[in-house]
């Protein structure tokens, strides 16, 4: 066997490998793998991901800032039931670019935001969290908000 030869075949089986490596990672992670990818279209956006403690529990919200706007109108996007803050990944960017102050937090118990272990305090607490984590993140002013429901009449 030559040695360009040989040198072709050890290409390849690097190749092969680093596919394999890939493969298996999709195969096991496949969604983390989507929020990677979300989160690296966020980061690209200028949107930031933060956290707050309210009542010892931490939230976590994706902020985005207008360019240039001094006194941006704040909007606040609240996702639905089993969503979470990235689920406005789209629309964040959008809205900040149109002159807005974009806040999406993570409820209690959902995305990025702590897991409290007891489902009594995890539900009492939701219902304010988002309250209490607009009025931790931002200040008292007046705002748009829009949300996501899936369920009964509200």
């Amino acid at each position: 066997m030559t040695l360009t030869r040989r040198h072709g075949r050890n290409a390849f089986l690097a190749v092969l490998a680093l596919c394999v490596v890939a493969l298996f990672v999709i195969f096991v992670h496949p969604v983390w793998l989507g929020e990677q990818s979300v989160r690296l279209m966020l980061w690209r956006h200028g949107v930031k991901s933060r956290s707050v403690i309210i009542d010892g529990n931490r939230i976590h919200y994706l902020e985005a800032e207008p360019k240039g706007a001094a006194k941006a109108v704040p909007v606040l996007l609240v996702h639905g039931l089993g969503g979470r803050a990235d689920d406005w990944a789209v629309v964040l960017p959008e809205l900040a670019a149109e002159g807005y102050h974009v806040y999406a937090p993570d409820l209690l118990g959902y995305g990025h935001s702590a897991q409290p272990k007891d489902a009594t305090t995890r539900s009492a607490k939701k219902r304010s969290s988002c309250r209490g984590s607009w009025q931790a993140v931002a200040s008292p002013r007046r705002t748009s908000s829009a949300g996501r429901w899936v369920g009964g009449s509200r």
